[in-house]
C-alpha cells in the first residue's frame, strides 16, 4: 500500500495545526491504518500529547534526523504514540528551535565564556572556544565547550576536524581590536580572519568584541583608521591566495585588480542592453530597496539585483 502524506502548515500560531493533526491521526488509527506523525513545530506541542512517553530535551528527535552532522535517521528517532498503530517523530523547543548549531567562539574572557554558556543553554550541538590562556580554557571546558589552544594547534584546522571538514555553523568574535597572535603581536584582524576561515560559507559571524573607529597607536595603517584588514577573507572570496601580503598591500593589489576589470565592462555585463552612448557618461549610482540603481547619461535608470 502506498503511503499518503498530509502536511498541515500555517505561518500563524494558534490556528489549530497540532489539534487537527492529532485528530486526523486518531481517525486514521481507528480505521486500522498505521500513522506516523512528524512534529515540525519548535514548540513541540504535538509531541507532548501524541508521544506515549515524555520526550526529553536531550533526546534525539527531528532536528537530529535533519542534521547532516548527526548520525540519526528518521527511523532512529521514532517513538511510540499514545495509541497502537501511531508513531511519532518528536521535537522539542530546544532541539528544533535552535537547530543544534555548531559554534566557534574567539576569546575565552568573560564575554566569550558568557557566549559559550549561552550557546550551551540554548542547545547548541557543539561549542568550540579558541584562546591560549590555560585557566580560561579550563573554564570553557567546565561549561561543556571544546577548548582549542591556538598557541599549540592551528585553530582553523581544529574547528574543521571537529566539524567533519565542513566548518562551524556560527562564529562569535569576543576579543575585539586588541587581538594578538600567539607571538604577542597585535593584529586586530586575527580573530576575524580565523572565524572567516572556520565558519562555513553559508554560516554567520557575530561580533561582540569592540572595534574602535580609530586606533592611533596601532602598527598597521588600516588598524590606525579603525579598519580590520581582512585580507584572508577577500583572498578566500576571490579564490586567490593573499600570500605574504599584509592587509594594506593586499588592499592596494585588490584596487589595482579592480581597475584592470574596467567599469565599462562591468556595467555591460550587469546591464546587458546598454549602448555606447548611454555608457558615455555615468550620471549616478545608488542603492535603494536592496537593488543597485545605475543612472545613465540620458536620464535612463537601470536596476540590478
Amino acid at each position: 500500500m502506498t503511503a499518503q502524506i498530509f502536511a498541515l502548515c500555517n505561518q500563524k500560531g494558534g490556528v489549530g495545526k497540532s489539534t487537527t493533526t492529532f485528530h486526523l491521526a486518531r481517525a486514521a488509527v481507528l480505521r486500522g491504518q498505521r500513522v506516523l506523525v512528524v512534529d515540525n513545530d519548535p514548540q513541540g506541542n504535538l509531541t507532548s500529547v501524541a508521544a506515549a512517553e515524555p520526550v526529553g530535551e536531550d533526546q534525539a528527535g527531528l532536528a537530529d534526523a535533519l542534521s547532516a552532522r548527526a548520525p540519526e535517521t528518521i527511523r532512529d528517532v521514532i517513538v511510540p504514540g499514545v495509541w497502537p498503530g501511531l508513531d511519532v517523530v518528536p521535537t522539542s523547543g530546544v532541539t528544533l528551535g535552535y537547530v543544534r548549531d555548531e559554534l566557534v567562539i574567539a576569546g575565552a574572557g568573560p564575554v566569550g565564556l558568557m557566549a559559550a554558556l549561552s550557546a550551551t543553554i540554548k542547545g547548541a550541538a557543539k561549542v568550540m572556544v579558541v584562546d591560549r590562556h590555560p585557566d580560561r580554557l579550563a573554564l570553557a571546558e567546565q561549561i561543556g565547550a571544546i577548548a582549542i589552544d591556538d598557541s599549540k594547534v592551528d585553530p582553523v584546522q581544529a574547528v574543521l576536524d571537529e566539524t567533519m571538514g565542513l566548518g562551524a555553523d556560527r562564529g562569535c568574535e569576543c576579543v575585539g581590536y586588541q587581538a594578538h597572535d600567539p607571538q604577542g603581536n597585535e593584529d586586530p584582524a586575527a580573530t576575524l580572519n580565523m572565524l572567516i576561515n572556520s565558519v562555513r560559507f553559508t554560516g554567520g559571524i557575530g561580533t561582540v568584541g569592540v572595534f574602535v573607529p580609530q586606533d592611533p597607536g596601532a602598527k598597521g595603517e588600516l588598524a590606525k583608521q579603525g579598519k580590520a584588514g581582512t585580507a584572508q577573507m577577500m583572498a578566500r572570496l576571490l579564490d586567490e591566495g593573499a600570500g605574504d601580503l599584509d592587509d594594506q598591500a593586499f588592499q592596494t593589489a585588490l584596487e589595482e585588480r579592480a581597475g584592470e576589470l574596467g567599469l565599462e565592462g562591468l556595467l555591460r555585463d550587469l546591464l546587458g542592453d546598454v549602448d555606447d552612448e548611454q555608457l558615455g557618461v555615468l550620471a549616478d549610482v545608488d542603492v535603494t530597496g536592496g537593488r543597485l540603481h545605475v543612472h545613465l547619461a540620458d536620464g535612463d535608470r537601470k536596476s540590478v539585483v
